[in-house]
């Protein structure tokens, strides 16, 4: 049993060099950027067609509400894979790595359970959503399923980098 969990360990130590290699962390990365740039134009033309047209867009709200909770939920696996979330340098500095891989493995599976269960959420909403055909309730009328179905696939990208981090640490924190 111990030897069979050491080469599902081994397997998935690897799992950011299969990730490297297929591109996707990059790529989700890369698409999250775009998400930050659409924002930006969505919030640059209402303010100059409300402030110099005097002709404000009814659609801004609403774009600006999806397309930030889209960047929010797919720039959290890549900032996981580059260790870029909030973390107190300042008590775990001092510490030798194998404590802070121990350390770093409790809190990541304490962070896997919450993101299993957002990720779960997610998504039988957005099955839900795309089985009554969900639309918004403002004047646009617009779609929402397709919206949801990508915060379910970001939802899931960060439990899936979570799980390559906690079996990272534990390796760590067991082998040294």
């Amino acid at each position: 049993l111990v030897i069979s969990l050491l080469f599902v360990a081994a397997y998935f130590l690897f799992i950011d060099d299969l990730l490297a290699f297929l591109a996707l962390e990059p790529s989700v990365a890369y698409i999250a950027r775009y998400y930050l740039m659409t924002m930006i134009g969505v919030v640059f033309y209402e303010v100059i067609s409300r402030r110099f047209f005097h002709s404000p867009t009814i659609w801004a709200m609403d774009v600006l509400t999806m397309l930030f909770g889209v960047y929010i939920i797919w720039s959290g696996a890549p900032s996981v894979l580059a260790k870029a979330q909030v973390c107190m340098d300042a008590i775990s500095g001092r510490w030798r790595p194998r404590t802070r891989a121990c350390v770093d493995a409790v809190t990541f599976t304490l962070s896997l359970s919450f993101c299993f269960l957002l990720a779960w959420e997610t998504t039988k909403y957005a099955i839900e959503s795309w089985q009554v055909r969900e639309i918004s309730n403002s004047i646009l009328a617009h779609p929402l399923y397709h919206w949801r179905t990508v915060l379910a696939v970001g939802t899931w990208l960060l439990f899936l980098q979570l799980i390559s981090e906690i079996i990272k640490n534990a390796w760590l924190a067991a082998t040294g």
